[in-house]
């Protein structure tokens, strides 16, 4: 879309998702960092294959994942600040074809999760650190192939202001919900706010009475569709009051 010039001549750009952790009515925002950035992780082991009854005959493959992942692991507790946010998840493994044989290729894909363009180049460069020199130990190799995903979700600060305020007018202060922490997962909506000044807010759509109570990315999920009414009034009011802004 932006390549497509969706952004030319644009001076501001607001963004809402439903919410179902806070009740219909209620807006939720946040200043500055809202969403991850995040890369897929795809890493190869190598070693050289043999009988399982004779291990030392080869190198095990597997061993050396193991041990790699333990070590990726450490770079959240270890070199990263612990004011700082990252998430480094190894949540597919391949490798092995009998129990009786030394695997001599395994194959780890991961993710990894940041909230700081810094924070992130410092932990690829550990991560390509890790993967690349401690299988040599082991008498294996490794191979570490980044495949970069979505950028951080950085908000802006008075474009937060404007939601805030509009929320306040519209619905009162006690309709305001003002998150204390950043969400790890992913948001597009930030290549908008790279380019255009910004807000990404979210809209209450949870309502027991109605059972629209469950988790997004679930089965039941639904949303309390009144709540739709208030994302109306929101993004009227946001490009009303966004020409303060200008």
């Amino acid at each position: 879309m932006i390549e497509a010039g969706a952004l030319e001549s644009v001076d501001l750009v607001f963004g809402l998702h439903m919410d179902e952790n806070i009740e219909t009515g209620m807006i939720g925002i946040r200043y500055g960092s809202m969403n991850a950035s995040s890369d897929t992780l795809r890493i190869k082991i190598y070693g050289e294959s043999c009988h399982g009854a004779y291990p030392s005959k080869g190198v095990d493959a597997i061993v050396i994942a193991a041990h790699t992942i333990i070590g990726l692991q450490s770079i959240v507790s270890r070199n990263l600040d612990a004011r700082e946010s990252g998430v480094i998840t190894i949540g597919k493994i391949n490798a092995g074809t009998a129990g009786n044989i030394v695997s001599d290729y395994v194959e780890l894909v991961g993710t990894l999760r940041t909230l700081n363009p810094d924070v992130r180049k410092r932990m690829l460069k550990r991560i390509d650190e890790m993967v690349t020199t401690l299988p040599i130990a082991y008498g294996g190799k490794g191979e570490f192939i980044r495949e970069e995903g979505y950028t951080a979700l950085v908000n802006h600060e008075r474009p937060v202001t404007i939601v805030k305020e509009n929320a306040i007018e519209l619905f009162g202060p006690d309709k305001v919900y003002e998150k204390d922490m950043a969400n790890m997962g992913v948001e597009d909506f930030a290549y908008f706010i790279e380019e255009v000044p910004g807000a990404f807010f979210t809209l209450g759509c949870k309502n027991k009475l109605n059972n629209n109570c469950f988790p997004a990315h679930n089965g039941n999920f639904d949303i309390d569709e009144d709540s739709l009414v208030y994302g109306v009034m929101m993004q009227i009011m946001n490009i009303y009051n966004g020409k303060k802004y200008l």
